[in-house]
């Protein structure tokens, strides 16, 4: 009995060291978010570019020709099309019973009234859409989150009248990962395996006032930022609809900042700690459909083993009638 139990130790030490020493495989992130704020920062201009139906707008410092736009709200009498450049920077804000304030950074170029208008570096569009500004506002609008992106206000310190800190209400995310291709020298792409097979591994639900901030994956062994891809949703039926976000990155990792959960000590002073998420060890190994399969076949094995020996113990044990 206590050799059974070694063997069993043994295998099953055997079998850990070699999940713990499988290669990272590639991963997807993908968060559905409700919030009030989100900055994207631009890092592929051909993905960028968008409308602004209707609504008032003002140009602010460094712009050429602005074709009849002032630096006060202005209501616009046809469709905007904003072209946003590399390095240029977008802020959606969205206050709990207010309109959607567009923010573009420059550099950046508009297509105003058939003209095109160029936003250089320190030039700022503003937009204002939404019941309150009597410019008109569409049912709803779909605008771009590609690139560099956060989402949540960090915490302040100001109290006025008027001001409002903006919150990220809710968020959920998950992490996807591929199935291993190999395992030691042997390729697992035959009969039920099915190599880089997509599956989901981990699923995260982020508490309100929460921050997303930097998302970063490997490559050539460093740590570089990701890129999201995915769309910012405003109805405009409900003046308290947040902005929804539903996006994606190709990521190992995302930080999330969040006031309640993990505290460091600075100088007297408490500040938050980032808290990383990426795919887990449990949730690779219990989610990968070909470690499952191998699973199954060694269970299996174990199985058929000791019942192939009882049934030779029975046979030993059964005594011929004279």
């Amino acid at each position: 009995m206590f050799v059974r139990q070694n063997k069993f130790l043994s295998l099953t030490s055997l079998l850990f060291i070699v999940l713990l020493f499988l290669p990272a495989p590639s991963t997807l992130l993908t968060l559905k978010a409700e919030t009030e704020i989100a900055i994207v920062k631009i890092a592929n201009a051909e993905t960028a570019s968008f409308y602004i139906p209707k609504g008032s707008i003002e140009l602010l410092g460094d712009v050429d020709d602005a074709n009849g736009i002032s630096t006060t709200p202005t209501c616009i009498e046809k469709p905007i099309w904003v072209d946003p450049k590399q390095g240029a920077k977008i802020i959606y804000l969205k206050p709990p019973y207010d309109n959607l304030t567009i923010i573009v950074e420059g550099p950046a170029n508009l297509g105003i009234n058939g003209a095109s208008v160029q936003i250089k570096n320190d030039g700022i569009l503003r937009a204002n859409i939404g019941a309150s500004n009597k410019c008109g506002y569409p049912p709803h609008l779909r605008l771009p989150v590609n690139g560099l992106l956060e989402i949540g206000e960090e915490p302040s310190n100001i109290v006025e009248p008027d001001y409002i800190p903006l919150m990220m209400r809710d968020a959920k995310l998950l992490v996807f990962g591929r199935s291993v291709r190999r395992l030691f020298f042997i390729p697992l792409n035959f009969g039920p395996f099915e190599a880089d097979a997509f599956y989901l591994a981990d699923e995260f639900s982020l508490p309100p006032y929460s921050r997303i901030g930097e998302t970063k994956r490997k490559v050539r062994g460093h740590m570089q930022s990701a890129f999201w891809w995915g769309y910012a949703d405003v109805s405009f039926s409900n003046n308290n609809s947040p902005i929804a976000i539903s996006a994606s990155v190709n990521a190992d990792e995302v930080y999330i900042h969040n006031l309640s959960l993990n505290e460091i000590k600075s100088r007297g002073m408490r500040i938050p700690k980032e808290d990383r998420i990426s795919l887990s060890f449990s949730g690779r190994i219990f989610g990968d459909p070909n470690l499952r399969i191998l699973y199954s076949f060694l269970i299996f094995m174990l199985i058929f083993k000791q019942s192939f020996k009882f049934k030779s113990r029975q046979k030993k044990n059964i005594k011929p009638i004279n």
